[in-house]
């Protein structure tokens, strides 16, 4: 059986969500400081080759790509419903706990965060993730789960899987914050769909959290939708100036790339962190206290 060796960390169905009317995206290479002179496809952005490709039994295999891509393909056509039809969409209990959950697989799953998930797994227990080893032979749980456990973490393959038990063990443990009285989304439609995507796209009001959901938080799906974690405070009218900050925060804690659907808006936005000398700690830090102010 072919397997795949192109595993996007953001999926291609998220990234077309920022593409232009040609179906491509404009792209910041903060490596080399530059715009790509050339438009990409969702194809040619946000993955690694082989990411999710591991040594089993002396073969190599991508089962844990195929752990994702099922992820993926239940959340597919909730994004669609989310982010299409914006003037009659239907916003439901259901769609919303999936795109809440997706979000933590999402963010969980990040190359930026690979060394933290990595720490994190080092000092856990198999009960930080609901998690029991069982005996393949007598479909029991193992007398020696602990150690098994103990060797399983520094697997490459099992801390690359286990990223998704983490996002499903903050989901339930934060079941409170799940309520549309928490959760809220806001459109733009026009000239105003110019939302930028970036390989960090998650941006936390608290950045230290044990969990996402403990911080407010704004996700930007496609680049007319936005879903924002309140944390029960009312939200204010979201301004042109809000949208530019909040575009200038995923460029910022961006670690190589950063897209939108267009070329002009995304290099003002890269002129405007650089130039300006927004990307400095404590610029960044003033951006998240005057964009969250929404919230207070």
């Amino acid at each position: 059986m072919t397997k795949s060796e192109r595993h996007h960390y953001i999926p291609e169905f998220i990234i077309r969500g920022f593409t232009n009317s040609d179906g491509k995206v404009a792209v910041f290479n903060k490596e080399k400081m530059a715009m790509e002179p050339l438009m990409k496809s969702p194809k040619q952005i946000f993955f690694e080759w082989n990411r999710n490709t591991f040594r089993a039994k002396n073969e190599l295999t991508d089962f844990v790509e195929k752990l994702y891509g099922n992820c993926e393909n239940k959340f597919a056509p909730v994004y669609k419903r989310f982010t299409q039809n914006i003037d009659d969409r239907e916003f439901n209990l259901t769609d919303l706990f999936h795109v809440i959950h997706y979000i933590g697989i999402l963010h969980a799953s990040l190359p930026v965060r690979d060394s933290e998930i990595e720490e994190l797994i080092k000092n856990s227990k198999k009960e930080d993730f609901f998690l029991n080893i069982i005996n393949t032979e007598t479909g029991e749980v193992s007398v020696n789960a602990d150690d098994s456990f103990e060797k399983f973490k520094s697997e490459p393959a099992f801390i690359q899987s286990v990223k998704i038990m983490k996002a499903i063990a903050d989901f339930m443990k934060n079941e409170t914050y799940l309520t549309t009285d928490n959760w809220k989304s806001y459109s733009s439609s026009g000239n105003g769909s110019f939302h930028l995507i970036s390989d960090n796209p998650v941006i936390l009001r608290d950045k230290d959290v044990k969990s996402i959901y403990d911080s407010e938080l704004i996700f930007q799906l496609s680049k007319s939708t936005s879903i924002v974690h309140t944390k029960g405070k009312s939200i204010k009218a979201i301004s042109g100036e809000d949208k530019v900050m909040t575009d200038m925060l995923i460029f910022l804690q961006s670690d190589k790339y950063v897209a939108g659907p267009d070329f002009n808006y995304l290099e003002t936005i890269a002129n405007l962190c650089i130039k300006k000398k927004y990307d400095k700690p404590e610029a960044v830090d003033y951006l998240k206290k005057k964009l969250f102010q929404l919230f207070d």
